[in-house]
């Protein structure tokens, strides 16, 4: 159980020096940065596409893979469940669709 908390603070840890070593150079402005950029402005749309995805292939009232799938089969449909969102926010923000938000607490 321990294991799993540390990996994942060590996960955070890795991605946030990726992101600092990316920042102030040219890759910042490379493809997959962007992609992955504009998937995180959509985050609640991506989130909300992989829901869709998972829940008819999982559920009993879908296909009902959840008992059947192995771990395997799990993991390569998360990845490209995964890089279709990707791609997916990518098409958005080139047509500049979404993603244009307002605060609204007056500041």
């Amino acid at each position: 159980m321990c294991a799993g908390i540390f990996t994942g603070v060590g996960y955070a840890a890795l991605f946030g020096l990726v992101a600092h070593w990316l920042g102030g150079r040219a890759a910042a402005m490379a493809w997959p940065v962007r992609w992955l950029g504009a998937l995180g402005r959509r985050s609640m749309s991506g989130y909300l596409a992989q829901s869709l995805v998972w829940g008819p292939v999982l559920a009993v009232w879908g296909l009902g893979l959840g008992a059947s799938m192995s771990s395997w089969s799990a993991s390569v449909l998360a990845v490209l469940t995964w890089a279709l969102t990707v791609v997916g926010a990518a098409r958005w923000s080139g047509r500049g669709v979404g993603a244009r938000r307002r605060c609204s607490c007056g500041g």
